[in-house]
């Protein structure tokens, strides 16, 4: 007999894995491709229910035997695939061009899933050996997934991910332990624990630490003659690294002014988040005593504006959202402020850079800088200070990535809300001091003018493009949005700065054409140009026509740097012959791919193996096929898109992906399992009334499940931003409790669905099954697409659509016989 301890512990060990998936991968290839995990995830519960249900009369014989060497198997797997990950050349870059990358893709994609398989095995076998206990064994699989994402978040806190995998892999050996009380599975356990304990010894340590790709930062520094590790810290938020290179010191040279005589200064630590960078962390003798280093610099530009008209005698008031290093703090402090403010999300980040470098500890006698260990949008909420010039550096470093995982990524600090938090923040004459790379043909570069503009004309501001300034050179631009208009007297000056350092104007409110592109002459054209029709009124029909996406970027939809278009790449790979894929991020392509493959993995593992296992289903008619496929497909789909959405949310919510993840997965399942064990008894007291024998109860289910998505669904999104000023502990209870009564009612139709078509037709009821998984396979890549193309509240649209459809394709609950259970 399998204990109910046993599939506890089982769901806890996979998805704890889970979790630290979404660690793993960040760390591996720059992104954490949650969407991924999670279709990876059901691929392999959906496999495993699958082969299980096809060899299931040959495994009935000894099911605790069966049951423990699975658990033995998960166990394994979970080491030795995310010891294969870090090992695999794949490079996602490489996708448009190397079909190799594709297969690399699907060898990650099936290798992940594996241990999900093993889980998907052992849970089906647990459910079918006691179906009379089957709503007990369900809660333990339940609960034992909401505490499995607890497990992870915990682990992360208190030891490397290498420990944290060896102890979850061991946690799926406990699952064996506990299948059996009787005496004689003495020897069963004693193989298991041996079994699980071999593996341990024989893994290395650093074979299961999570390795960046050979083409991140880190992979490259470790190559350097004679560096060492000077420091390094773990936890949800992410690995930080402090590599010291004696021989090759870093170097930031971002803005560095070309005309400039000094010496750019050089540091021997680098910081590293997750394997990129380097971010050189500077000490005081880094910078010449005898040429102050600050005018070579791009951003001292808005130093030097806020000086003129700053209302403090001290001097004016920074913010730097984000720490990225400490060059743009002591730059702050070289040019005179009297107060900088410096907020960064990542605690282990704030803390080897305040200990590591000049500027940001108690070397600083005038208390000038305050390190705050806040989520910057929330720490905006709170506060009552005004601020002369706010700079968020972390969306400009973003940037230099925007070809990589950045294009994926949810970038809450760059989008139309922070924009407009930023002004709300700033004294009359404060600037917003945006640096950033600039690309040929530029993208970023005019996204964040049309967020700018966007965030200004919801402030009141008539002419918005009397706010902007904008300088560059050949690799970097500083984008300037002052608060109140800028004056000729302040276009002069920038126009000063810049032509003694022969940076390029892009933009000024009183600038013409003949000022462009002086010193860097770029193929596009001119920037001057693009931005002026872009702050123009008739900037829609040159947004709808410009190669990229470059629409502002609003928390609904906050990937700012997403500039992916179809037509304009069919386009450019008929014309240029690949020559133009460099101007492309891999993101799109790569969730493409994942898709495709997702499909075919679906089809291949969960569907055609029941379909051909089932004697009467080619015998069946398309209108026999074509309402289960309908209303279990829809469901499938449906459920995922609002996890999806929920996902993303809480992401915003609690400050970090893993966060994200691990409050919603577990606690969602949890949810919609309690709307299933319910439905059960709500089901035998509606039959059994009038209400009941004249309605179709599958449908009127899964309406109110579309329903619930619908409106309760959209409030919830609409509180989240109010939910972000609450208390941390506060915020927590609302992404794991206020999702509740949606994942309560989603839980519904799936079982009640199934529970009436078995009344009709029972030998389809595995095949719905498999269509339900590969739906929900394919369905996270899909809203993850969708919310990339049209945003959430889209997704979650679709998601109560998906239930309507349902709703007209639920299976008739008239005239059929009635059966005790399925």
């Amino acid at each position: 007999m399998i204990s109910g301890a046993a599939v506890f512990l089982l769901s806890c060990a996979a998805l704890a894995h889970e979790v630290l998936l979404v660690r793993f991968l960040h760390i591996v290839h720059d992104h954490h491709f949650a969407f991924m995990i999670l279709s990876l995830a059901l691929l392999g519960y959906g496999a495993g229910a699958t082969g299980f249900t096809l060899a299931q009369r040959f495994l009935l014989a000894r099911p605790a035997t069966v049951f423990a060497a699975t658990s033995v198997f998960l166990s394994w797997t979970l080491l030795l695939s995310a010891a294969w990950l870090s090992r695999l050349s794949f490079n996602p870059l490489e996708i448009l061009w190397d079909f190799r990358q594709m297969g690399r893709l699907a060898s990650v994609y099936v290798v992940l899933s594996v241990p999900f398989w093993a889980a998907g095995f052992a849970t089906a076998l647990a459910f079918r050996t006691r179906p009379e206990s089957i709503h007990r064994l369900y809660l333990a699989d339940l609960s034992g997934a909401a505490l499995g994402t607890a497990l992870a978040l915990g682990l992360m806190h208190v030891v490397d991910p290498a420990w944290a995998l060896r102890l979850v892999s061991a946690a799926a050996t406990l699952a064996a332990l506990v299948v059996h009380r009787k005496a004689n599975f003495l020897a069963v356990t004693l193989v298991c624990v041996l079994a699980n304990l071999a593996l341990q010894v024989l893994v290395p340590h650093d074979a299961l630490m999570p390795r960046p790709n050979p083409y991140k930062g880190l992979a490259y520094a470790r190559q350097l003659p004679e560096t060492r590790l000077v420091a390094q810290g773990f936890d949800p938020m992410g690995w930080v690294a402090v590599v010291e290179s004696p021989h090759v010191p870093f170097r930031s040279l971002t803005g560095w002014s070309l005309a400039c005589a000094a010496e750019a200064p050089a540091s021997s630590l680098g910081l590293f988040v997750d394997g990129s960078g380097p971010v050189p962390l500077f000490s005081e003798d880094a910078f010449s005593k005898d040429f102050p280093f600050g005018p070579c610099l791009m951003s001292a530009l808005a130093y030097r504006l806020a000086a003129l008209d700053s209302q403090s005698p001290s001097g004016p008031r920074g913010l730097l959202v984000g720490l990225h290093g400490n060059l743009e703090a002591v730059l702050a402090r070289m040019e005179g402020v009297s107060t900088l403010d410096v907020v960064e999300r990542h605690a282990k980040v704030a803390q080897f850079v305040s200990h590591l470098a000049w500027g940001l500890h108690s070397k600083d006698g005038l208390g000038r800088v305050r390190v705050h260990v806040a989520d910057p949008r929330r720490f905006l909420r709170t506060q009552s200070s005004a601020y002369d010039v706010v700079h968020p550096v972390t969306v400009g470093a973003l940037s230099a990535f925007a070809a990589g995982g950045a294009s994926l990524l949810e970038v809450y600090e760059a989008t139309v809300e922070a924009f407009t938090a930023y002004l709300d923040h700033m004294t009359p004459n404060g600037y917003l001091a945006l640096q950033h790379t600039l690309s040929v043909p530029p993208q970023a570069t005019l996204r964040f003018v049309a967020t700018a503009k966007e965030a200004l004309k919801r402030r009141g501001m008539p002419r918005p493009q009397r706010h902007l300034a904008l300088i560059h050179d050949w690799n970097t631009a500083l984008l300037l949005v002052k608060k109140t208009e800028i004056t000729s007297w302040e276009q002069h000056l920038i126009r000063r700065f810049a032509a003694e350092r022969a940076f390029d104007l892009g933009y000024l409110p009183d600038m013409t054409l003949e000022e462009a592109q002086r010193f860097h002459l770029t193929f596009h054209g001119s920037l001057y140009g693009d931005v002026s029709a872009l702050l123009k009124d008739s900037a829609r029909s040159f947004i709808k026509t410009y190669p990229f996406s470059i629409e502002p970027v609003t928390d609904n939809r906050p990937y700012a740097f997403h500039f992916f278009r179809w037509k304009t790449f069919q386009r450019l790979l008929k014309e240029e012959r690949w020559r133009a894929v460099s101007l492309f991020s891999w993101g799109i392509p790569v969730m493409g791919a994942a898709l495709v493959q997702a499909c075919l993995a679906a089809a291949l593992f969960i569907a055609a193996p029941l379909a051909f296992s089932l004697r009467g289903f080619f015998q069946s008619s398309l209108k026999t096929l074509g309402k289960p496929l309908a209303y279990f497909g829809s469901l499938g789909f449906a459920f995922l898109f609002v996890e999806t959405v929920v996902i993303q949310k809480n992401v915003f919510l609690l400050g970090h992906p893993v966060y994200g993840f691990a409050a919603t997965v577990g606690p969602f399942l949890l949810w919609a399992g309690m709307g299933s064990l319910v439905s059960e008894r709500w089901l035998c007291r509606l039959e059994n009334t009038q209400f009941g024998r004249r309605r179709n109860i599958v449908s009127l289910t899964a309406l109110w499940a579309g329903v619930m998505v619908g409106v309760y669904g959209m409030l919830w999104v609409r509180l989240v931003p109010w939910a972000d000023g609450l208390a941390f502990g506060l915020r927590w209870a609302f992404a794991v409790l206020g999702v509740a009564p949606v994942g309560f009612f989603l839980g519904m139709p799936m079982p009640l669905g199934l529970r009436f078509l078995a009344r009709t037709d029972p030998y389809l009821v595995p095949w719905a099954w498999a269509i339900n998984g590969c739906a929900s396979v394919i369905s996270a890549l899909v809203a993850a697409l969708v919310s990339m193309a049209y945003g959430f509240v889209a997704v979650l649209v679709a998601g109560a659509a998906l239930y309507g459809a349902a709703a007209l394709n639920a299976p008739g609950t008239h005239g059929s016989r009635r059966v005790t259970s399925t």
